[in-house]
């Protein structure tokens, strides 16, 4: 359970719709989204959780986490607050994952009466197929800002508002990738919280092993929140979204990383040997490419290498499904009218 929460921009109100940021990525949906409700006239706040301090803690993903948050945030933690206090002066509540660690504050101010809402932060395995787990993933708060169509038919047993992600809806406007001339692979180690966690290894080297066997430079990242020694001592948590702007060809399996991929105009290679069965990313020839083995990443890598322009085209149809990456209102300003609507 949450004990305290850092402010991370604007002063603590009473009452004020507070957003919960629990990763240096959430700040690119709740900052802007906290901005549109100000020039609403609506108060608001962002705060992170603050994970509990121990030297045994000290090296947890959790407090890597928390350090990421801090530092995107331009913030040292301006000052804490109680669980217990967050609760009762909260207006409205926004999270970007409603289990875990922010589900007995989602409880808690629903229970009030005070509405909650869920930004989906990304793939998103809604049911739990994968997991493990038992997550009711973006069931338990009042209503739920999506990112396309593909998560809404996912939740009809759900309030839904489809924004998109201010995010990669900034990628979107910019041009897309284009490093034909220069091609390189980036290996995106993403076996988390989990799931899949005995499958990282081999995955790991079918992906070295395929960018060594097509003489393709690669860059092998770790996700921060990943666990156990790696397979390749050049190994490191890198920005992955500057290797994307370097790359022609993405390795991974299922992430949001996949997303960045097609919105920059990079092929998406997603290797499944071992057998996830939540439906995300489907074969879409030239764009992304659906291989089990390393034979068929050696296929993928050695294929024609396209320009970003050709790449985005060959996705669009799936990127407008899973996305909402076009409109005049931007996705703070959707959300923002549904939370002023709610209070």
């Amino acid at each position: 359970m949450i004990e305290a929460f850092a402010h991370l921009e604007g002063e603590p109100l009473d009452p004020a719709v507070v957003l919960v940021a629990q990763a240096a990525y959430h700040l690119d949906e709740l900052l802007p989204l906290a901005g549109e409700l100000r020039r609403r006239g609506i108060p608001v706040e962002v705060c992170t959780p603050v994970p509990p301090e121990s030297f045994g803690r000290r090296f947890r993903p959790s407090m890597r986490r928390h350090r990421g948050v801090l530092a995107a945030a331009g913030s040292q933690g301006r000052s804490t607050e109680t669980f217990d206090s967050v609760t009762k002066r909260a207006l409205g509540l926004v999270v970007m994952n409603d289990w875990g660690l922010t589900r007995s504050l989602v409880d808690a101010v629903s229970h009030r009466g005070v509405p909650t809402f869920g930004w989906v932060e990304g793939v998103q395995d809604f049911d739990d197929v994968d997991t493990g787990r038992d997550r009711a993933a973006y069931r338990s708060v009042s209503h739920v800002f999506c990112l396309g169509e593909f998560g809404a038919n996912k939740l009809t047993d759900c309030d839904v508002t489809t924004v998109g992600s201010s995010r990669l809806r900034k990628i979107w406007a910019e041009p897309p990738v284009d490093n034909t001339s220069d091609p390189m692979v980036t290996i995106n180690s993403n076996f988390t919280y989990g799931v899949f966690t005995d499958a990282r290894r081999p995955w790991g080297k079918d992906a070295v092993g395929a960018c060594r066997e097509s003489e393709r430079p690669f860059t092998l990242s770790r996700h921060e929140a990943e666990r156990g020694l790696s397979l390749d001592l050049r190994a490191r948590h890198h920005d992955v979204s500057a290797l994307l702007l370097r790359s022609t060809h993405l390795i991974s399996r299922f992430s949001t990383l996949g997303y960045e991929a097609l919105v920059r105009g990079v092929h998406l290679v997603y290797h499944n040997p071992h057998g996830e069965k939540v439906d995300t990313f489907t074969e879409v020839p030239g764009a992304i490419s659906t291989v089990a083995d390393q034979a068929g990443l050696v296929s993928a890598l050695q294929g024609p290498l396209d320009s970003g322009v050709v790449i985005r085209k060959r996705a669009q149809a799936f990127l407008n499904h899973h996305l909402r990456l076009g409109g005049a209102a931007a996705p703070a300003e959707l959300a923002a009218d549904v939370v002023e609507r709610s209070l």
